[in-house]
């Protein structure tokens, strides 16, 4: 469900032009799907859906640059929190 979401929110909001569907393994950083603007509203938009706040020091590179790493990151926040 989370990954449907998270792929549907970057598809609608991120993608300037390109309508090509993403995958769970594509790159988002590197490709430049998320730039730093699309970063926080992608935060943004996790932390609204999930309840879960992303601390500042897990806003990385290696944790959002797919689907499968933020879905990651977001079950590693949750593990910390006991959620």
């Amino acid at each position: 469900m989370l990954r449907n979401d998270l792929t549907k929110f970057i598809q609608e909001n991120l993608l300037q032009k390109d309508p090509t569907p993403i995958g769970p393994e594509d790159s988002l950083i590197d490709s430049g799907i998320i730039n730093s603007m699309g970063l926080i509203r992608l935060v943004s938009f996790i932390e609204t859906r999930t309840g879960v706040r992303i601390p500042d020091a897990m806003i990385t590179p290696d944790n959002f640059e797919t689907v499968t790493a933020i879905e990651r990151t977001i079950d590693e926040v949750r593990h910390q929190r006991g959620v």
